[in-house]
């Protein structure tokens, strides 16, 4: 059943051609019921003659035999399919005189079912979206049922009532005749006309009296009918809409990176025949009601309630159209003042009401979370009472269609929001970052000049800051908002507490979506760790993360939540690491334990990327040395860098950092599942991969300048210097040329650039007994003219060399 599962995913388009295929053999509902039957058969071993012709003779019978199974199990509701399932028995029937015929028809379907699968996937074009046939099989057949009912019991009860006025015409006609020969009593001839008549009279009474119970039982059975699709349509229409409901759950946990997997299209489907559906019964009302009245006689109406239904099945469809109005793109989720940002809504039933010809407008206004639940509390006819608290500029748009893709669709690509009405008072940061506001789309319009609808909509919720300084709080805000927010909720209730793993997925996927790859088990773990203040390793997954330790409390020893900390560490990666966190080379999320644990185990000189606990937005270089002059465990030491934030990396990217550090030579890849103190070297060396630094690293290094530029001028670059890792004079690790700087000197008074006070940034040296505070190493940031003559250059070097040695020793 994998196929036709796959051919479920296909673009609309796609899958259009699919239902075409087998338009031109047989019911596409026998791929549906017998999907998983038909995978399973060897239809590709069958040949045309000898042991083939008896195999193709016995899958017909078989799937004949599998057909009659299918058809006998289903039940009324699904009279189309069962249908067309009878059908494709009759016509298979014929089959078993020349049963490859059947079978090459199968062959030739799944071969196109596979190519077209295959080419949406080569394309990019396969869409995960969900696709239930049933729920389109049962709106299909309700609008058969109500086709039928329209060409058949209407018209035939059209038809008696017409009848039977006729009928009782001619029964008026004779009581007529009756009357004026009963005043003619005794001439001859009369008494037998009289007596004619009066038989004719009687006969005809007791047949309009049959006929007229006949029209009211035909009444009350249409009239039951009618019900019965009522309540059929009502349950078809909560289905329906709990598809946009959950096509809308999808939109909120897109918020957090997670991708939408419903097709917007294929619901829009589901809606378009639900309404032709609604209309059509709402038509049949009217006929009916017109019927009654243009009646000359009063039927017996107390079962059949017309004027009851009728305004059910209006507000019905009503209700559809309003839930049909939805936002198709999103407005941001964080939003600041004066600052223009987008958003477009669709009408999903538009098409079929030829809406766009009288052009509704759409309006756009921001409401607070107070207000917004307002909206939830009353009619919508009150919208328009709804108090905002701001103006939106370019906050109306029109209603257009696009025949193209049959959407209707409102876009506003540049609103903008000048300023915020906020009840808190100013000055309280984190409440004023809490407080959530939306978007209000609302429009009104007329179907078919008849019912009058007003429709809105609110968008997700969403933050409106003044400053980038509140961004943080204020996507901590909406990103809680979008994992943790329930079903059917008040605008925008959220609860205070929420299990880590619904956490950890909300992570995971902001992670991956601005970053390119998830996180793994133990970045998870690491997190939770840090969220909770655990030291100690546990189950996490049966524990409850709270808003406060989310975004509210600082770290242990902290002046950071674990919310700032790890958005930080988002935008870093997002920003500078992308390609380096998608290649595996930044383990990042590592407790200092586990990375002790890992480094102590490695040959000199292997180093691994983590994120800094100390420094927000920050990563640092952990590294193993060795003591010159020493050998044993305990010359060894852990050492850590101090972190580098983005200015820093905007300054000089991090590969090139490593390369200019020589003593960083092995990056270790792989962090074992379980580290202990007791494996030994050897076995350790098994389950890690050490690679050089060049291998992993050199296509990131910046391409270095081989010659002088033709310009004049000597170009200075920016290089990482840190004398606790160097073992050696500075010069004598440093290239020979250099990729090109900033700094430019002319070459008339090119001269050695010596670093100052003003370009060094002095740290400290991390050793083991330091590791737990995260403290820094010196780097030495060293500007150097670079000359063309080597000789020239070797002396310059050591020049720096020398006044860099008597600085040092001066601070």
């Amino acid at each position: 059943m994998a196929l036709w599962e796959a051919i479920q995913r296909l673009p609309h388009e796609t899958f259009l051609q699919v239902q075409a295929l087998y338009l031109d053999h047989f019911p596409i509902e026998v791929r549906h019921y017998l999907a998983h039957w038909i995978e399973e058969q060897n239809w590709s071993e069958v040949g045309p003659d000898g042991p083939g012709q008896e195999m193709a003779s016995a899958l017909v019978s078989a799937l004949i035999r599998e057909l009659q199974r299918v058809h006998a199990a289903m039940d009324s509701a699904h009279f189309v399919a069962r249908n067309n399932l009878a059908e494709a028995i009759n016509d298979f029937s014929r089959y078993q005189r020349c049963p490859t015929a059947l079978v090459q028809t199968m062959q030739h379907c799944l071969r196109q079912e596979l190519q077209l699968v295959q080419q949406s996937q080569q394309n990019g074009a396969t869409d995960p979206g969900f696709w239930d046939p049933d729920h389109m099989t049962d709106i299909l057949e309700m609008q058969n049922n109500l086709r039928q009912m329209k060409e058949v019991d209407l018209r035939h009860l059209e038809e008696e009532q017409e009848n039977f006025h006729i009928q009782y015409n001619k029964y008026e006609n004779i009581n007529r005749a009756l009357n004026s020969l009963q005043g003619r009593e005794g001439q001859q001839g009369v008494e037998a006309k009289v007596l004619l008549l009066q038989n004719q009279n009687a006969e005809m009474q007791q047949n309009l009296k049959m006929k007229f119970a006949a029209i009211e039982e035909t009444r009350k059975a249409y009239w039951q009918k009618q019900l019965t699709n009522f309540q059929r349509l009502q349950a078809l229409q909560e289905v329906v809409e709990s598809e946009l409901v959950m096509y809308k759950r999808e939109q909120q946990l897109a918020g957090n990176g997670t991708p939408i997997t419903r097709s917007l299209d294929k619901i829009q489907s589901w809606f378009e025949r639900l309404f032709e559906s609604i209309w059509e019964m709402r038509q049949q009302i009217t006929t009916f009601q017109r019927l009654r009245e243009s009646s000359k006689f009063q039927f017996n109406d107390q079962v059949i309630q017309v004027d009851s239904l009728a305004s059910e099945v209006t507000k019905l469809l009503s209700t559809l159209i309003t839930k049909a109005f939805v936002i198709e793109n999103q407005p941001p989720q964080v939003v600041k003042t004066c600052t223009k940002f987008a958003a477009s809504v669709r009408l999903l039933v538009g098409g079929k009401l030829n809406i766009h010809m009288i052009s509704p407008q759409v309006t756009a206004s921001i409401v607070s979370e107070a207000q917004a639940r307002q909206l939830y509390q009353r009619d919508n006819s009150q919208t328009s009472r709804i108090h905002t608290c701001g103006e939106i500029l370019n906050n109306k748009g029109t209603i257009e269609y696009h025949p193209s893709s049959r959407q209707l669709i409102a876009s506003f690509r540049c609103m903008q929001l000048p300023k915020i009405k906020r009840t808190e008072k100013k000055g309280n940061e984190c409440v004023v970052m809490d407080k959530k506001f939306a978007l209000l789309f609302q429009t009104s319009f007329k179907i078919a000049g008849e019912v009058p609808v007003e429709a809105w909509t609110l968008s997700l919720p969403i933050a409106v800051i003044v400053n980038v300084s509140q961004e943080p709080n204020a996507w901590a805000t909406v990103s809680w908002d979008n994992a943790v927010a329930e079903e059917g909720r008040a605008p925008f209730d959220v609860p205070d507490h929420a299990p880590w793993p619904k956490v950890a997925e909300m992570l995971n996927a902001k992670f991956m979506s601005a970053c390119g790859r998830p996180l793994t088990e133990d970045n998870l773990k690491v997190l939770a760790a840090k969220a909770f203040g655990s030291h100690t390793p546990q189950d996490y997954n049966s524990l409850s993360l709270t808003w406060s330790q989310f975004c509210k409390e600082p770290l242990h020893n902290r002046s950071f939540t674990f919310w700032e900390w790890f958005y930080q560490i988002l935008k870093l990666t997002q920003g500078d690491l992308r390609h380096l966190w998608n290649d595996g080379l930044i383990l990042g999320f590592i407790g200092r334990e586990q990375t002790r644990e890992v480094l102590q185990r490695c040959r000199p000189g292997t180093f691994l990327l983590r994120f800094s606990d100390s420094e927000l937005g920050g990563i640092s270089i952990s590294t193993i040395t060795s003591s010159s002059g020493c050998s044993g465990e305990e010359c060894m030491a852990v050492q850590s860098i101090k972190p580098w934030t983005h200015k820093d990396l905007k300054m000089r990217s991090l590969p090139d950092r490593i390369r200019d550090i020589s003593r960083l030579t092995l990056l270790y890849k792989d962090i074992p599942k379980d580290v202990h103190k007791d494996i030994p070297k050897d076995v350790h060396k098994d389950i890690h991969k050490d690679v050089h630094k060049d291998e992993v690293f050199g296509k990131y290094y910046t391409p270095v300048q081989a010659e002088s530029p033709p310009n004049g001028y000597i170009t200075p670059v920016l290089l990482t210097f840190v004398p606790e890792l160097a073992g050696q004079s500075p010069s004598s690790s440093f290239p020979t040329s250099y990729p090109q700087g900033a700094l430019t000197t002319p070459d008339d008074t090119a001269r050695p650039i010596h670093p100052t006070d003003e370009t060094r940034t002095d740290g400290m040296l991390t050793f083991d007994d330091q590791f737990e505070d995260d403290l820094d190493i010196d780097i030495d940031l060293v500007f150097e003219d670079i000359l063309p003559d080597l000789t020239r250059n070797m002396r310059e070097f050591q020049n720096l060399f020398n006044l860099t040695g008597i600085t040092g020793a001066q601070g």
